[in-house]
Parts: C-alpha cells; structure tokens; sequence
C-alpha cells in the first residue's frame, strides 16, 4: 500500500502508476480538489473521477500530521478539515511537495530568455 501526500501534480502521477502496478494507493491533499493552482475544476473534477474508478482512493481536505515507520509499516495520521483524525498504515509514503527548475547552469540568458514571474521562461 502506499499514501501519497500533496496529490496534485506530481502525486496524483507517482500514485496512478502506482496504482497500474497492483499497488493500493490512498491519495492524502490538503486541497478540495486534486487540480491544484492553475488547473480547470471540471478538469481535475473528472481526472479524480476516472482515477477513483482505477482504484484509487482520495482524502481531500486534509493534512498529514504525522508519519512514523513502525514494525507493520508506515504509519500515517491525517486530520480532516472537520479534525477527525485517521491512521493510515501502508508500505511506503510517497511526499510530493512540489518541483523547483534547476536552470542556472543552463546558459538560457545566453539565448535570449528572461526569467519571468512564477518560473517561466520567454
């Protein structure tokens, strides 16, 4: 079993192939949805759909407390917005928050580009 945590983006790619691998996968975000910032709703509405359907589970609106490894595995506490918490114990935690460009050593300004706001590039 395996959770991932921030399932936007990143986490919902890792936990689907997961997921294709016979791997029960639990999807933790903090978000009411699995978009993100700067994804349509509808959009991340119907991915989350399909991929519920492929057998993954999502808990939105929540947060992870904590996770400590234990003799059966990984033991995962998450609270919901309401603050009921809940233990989740799976094989391996998968903490996807976020990417940042490793572009400095690239030379892009020798080519014309200018860094622009939020991590793009012209």
């Amino acid at each position: 079993a395996v959770v991932s945590t921030q399932s936007t983006g990143i986490g919902v790619e890792l936990g689907s192939v997961w997921q294709r691998l016979g791997t029960k996968v639990t999807a933790v975000e903090f978000l009411g949805n699995i978009g993100g910032a700067g994804i349509d709703l509808e959009i991340a509405k119907n991915l989350q759909r399909s991929l519920q359907k492929q057998g993954i589970k999502f808990k939105l609106n929540t947060k992870v407390i904590s996770a400590e490894k234990t003799p059966e595995g990984i033991k995962v506490v998450a609270e919901n917005a309401k603050g009921k918490q809940e233990e989740i114990t799976s094989d391996v935690l998968l903490v996807c928050v976020g990417r940042r460009p490793y572009t400095s050593s690239l030379g892009l300004e020798n080519i014309g580009s200018r860094w622009m706001a939020r991590v793009r590039f012209l």
